[in-house]
């Protein structure tokens, strides 16, 4: 087996010096000694916050294998309204209400954004929400620069207003906007994102702390907490939540997921019949009794009972113990909504 050139080696030199500089990995060139199936190179980022990728260089029919890894991506998903002043839906784009998203945009940067950022993720930042005006789009870019790599106001006043104003539609947009995009047709979107998050951009983050815990563990769908016993069903809350990218694709599945169904961000009415998806009778009860069919509070119910106990991830909490869902009302140590 010949030796490598030393033409083909200082090649193999630059190229690897690309490799480390952009990949951030530790470079092993072989010496004039090593034989050409010897080349190869591993990388060391910290946090275990890389995905591993094998390259093979052939040269003299010989195969070299290459060994790097790249951040791993989150996909940040914030949908619903902003700039609403306390529990009326009727007080959007108030002077006040736009105050209170500039606030909150501050804590969800600093208390999610750049935490993520700085355990060595890529984050990619999609929002979707109501319009205020003309400029609210150029307004929320600015609030959230320089991390949105998407924003979309969406005119949800008139007719159509409780049908755009309910976080499921603006997440299923959100799912189909990536889903269907010239990158996303023609590659499997969900290998993008090891983790997704989803949230909404009118609350205020209390700590920094949860933004390791959203993203260190696999094959778990992490909720904030469970709600208070007295909703009398398995109730989570739904502000904020994260899972795999693989499952969540799923999970957003139109026919055979969850988003979009009663209890999981569905229909605004309340539903007279069970859904085909949702057999049980406590559940349907909770959905017809409490309103619950535009929220995601029972999102993890549906998780259970739509997919098979060895095909699901793990549901776990943020923060142990049971807390009322309406943060308008009542504290939690996830996040808090400003009652105006």
């Amino acid at each position: 087996m010949a030796l490598l050139s030393p033409a083909f080696r200082w090649l193999c030199g630059l190229a690897l010096g690309l490799l480390a500089l952009t990949f951030n990995v530790n470079v092993m060139v072989p010496s004039s000694s090593e034989t050409e199936s010897s080349l190869l190179i591993r990388s060391s980022l910290e946090h275990n916050t890389t995905a591993e990728i094998e390259l093979r260089v052939a040269h003299n029919n010989d195969s070299y294998l290459v060994i790097t890894q790249q951040p791993r991506r989150v996909l940040v998903v914030m949908a619903g309204q902003t700039a609403r002043q306390g529990r009326s839906i009727n007080r959007l784009c108030t002077k006040r209400g736009k105050q209170l998203q500039m606030m909150a945009a501050d804590s969800q940067k600093h208390n999610l954004i750049e935490p993520l950022i700085a355990l060595g993720y890529e984050v990619d930042l999609r929002i979707v929400t109501n319009e205020c005006d003309s400029d609210w789009e150029s307004n929320i870019r600015d609030m959230y620069a320089p991390y949105a790599s998407q924003v979309t106001t969406i005119n949800d006043t008139g007719t159509e207003r409780w049908d755009y104003n309910r976080r499921g539609a603006y997440m299923k947009f959100m799912v189909q906007n990536i889903t269907m995009s010239p990158e996303g047709r023609n590659a499997k979107v969900s290998s993008k994102y090891s983790k997704v998050i989803y949230t909404r951009p009118d609350i205020t983050l209390l700590s920094s702390v949860h933004a390791k815990k959203l993203v260190e563990e696999e094959d778990v769908v992490m909720f904030s907490f469970k709600c208070q016993p007295s909703a009398g069903f398995d109730c989570v809350d739904d502000i904020v939540t994260s899972m795999d990218g693989d499952f969540f694709f799923r999970f957003a599945d139109e026919n055979k997921g969850c988003l979009g169904r009663p209890g999981c961000f569905g229909p605004t009415k309340k539903m007279s019949t069970p859904d085909s998806g949702f057999p049980n009778a406590t559940f349907t009860y909770a959905l017809n009794r409490r309103s619950l069919c535009h929220s995601g509070h029972a999102c993890s119910m549906c998780i259970k009972e739509t997919f098979p106990a060895d095909d699901r991830p793990k549901i776990k909490y943020l923060v142990e113990g049971n807390y009322r869902v309406n943060a308008r009302v009542v504290w939690n140590p996830v996040f808090s909504m400003n009652n105006g």
